[in-house]
């Protein structure tokens, strides 16, 4: 480890010099100068003779050569993230996808243990022929091991990611447009939890359900589908997408950007 030493009696500089040293000094300060003047003088006529070789060089390329180094490049980034399928987890997209960023960021935690012991998890049930459910804002509503479950939004996962990483690593981005996701995040090197569709299909609307602390009706959206945003290119935003163990998934940029606003631009990042 590095140690911070203090020299107890430091010595004395002599600060003192005389006349003709200084003169010294100064002509070997001007001499540099001369040099360096001299070295940008021979390179500013060496491009200027040079110019006539370069026009005639650049012209004998073909057409597409001159405009492709006169544009700039194009943007694009990929993270490299592990990849997690949603296989085990009919309807746990959320939670799997919160395993993956939260194992980018060097936690060590399985999907199971992310479900049983830190995603908040609430019910849904029909009484007398009306439906009941607890808040998909509050927690996972059912059960992310059978088929039938709903899902959650951003409010109850980023509850379940502050019980791993803490409050103060959680950073809840809902109402983020994706350029800025992408310049802050992506190019950051922290992949994006993300609300869209599965395979970026128009929602449709769901069941619904009264909500039994504030009696108001819940109405889901069917298709509903969380996944890490890890990348982009000119074309498309790039994914790690568990539905279907899909991989690395490249979709449209235009349509993920129509997915995530009727999904409510929801979207987390781990930032610690």
């Amino acid at each position: 480890m590095a140690r911070n030493h203090t020299i107890s009696n430091p010595p004395q500089r002599h600060i003192w010099r005389s006349p003709r040293h200084k003169a010294r000094r100064r002509r070997r300060r001007l001499a540099r100068l001369a040099s360096s003047c001299l070295g940008l003088l021979v390179l500013l006529m060496a491009g200027w003779m040079l110019r006539p070789a370069i026009s005639v060089a650049l012209a004998a390329l073909p057409e597409e050569i001159p405009v492709l180094l006169a544009q700039p490049q194009s943007r694009q980034k990929l993270l490299e993230v592990e990849y997690l399928g949603q296989g085990e987890y009919p309807t746990g997209c959320e939670s799997v996808t919160a395993v993956m960023a939260l194992r980018h960021a060097g936690y060590d935690i399985t999907v199971t243990d992310f479900i049983d012991f830190y995603l908040p998890k609430g019910d849904f049930w029909v009484e007398n022929g009306q439906a009941y459910g607890d808040d998909p804002n509050q927690c996972f509503v059912g059960d992310p091991y059978s088929s039938t479950g709903f899902g959650c939004y951003a409010p109850a996962l980023e509850k379940a990611l502050a019980e791993v990483a803490g409050q103060d690593a959680v950073e809840n981005l809902t109402g983020a447009s994706l350029e800025e996701l992408c310049t802050g995040y992506i190019d950051q090197d922290i992949p994006v939890i993300l609300w869209a569709t599965m395979d970026m299909r128009e929602a449709t609307v769901g069941r619904s359900w009264i909500l039994p602390d504030s009696g108001e009706t819940f109405t889901w959206k069917s298709g509903e589908h969380c996944l890490l945003l890890v990348g982009y290119d000119e074309s498309s935003y790039l994914f790690n997408d568990p539905y279907q163990d899909k991989g690395l998934t490249a979709y449209d940029r235009q349509l993920v950007e129509t997915r995530y606003q009727q999904m409510g631009s929801q979207a987390l990042a781990l930032t610690d």
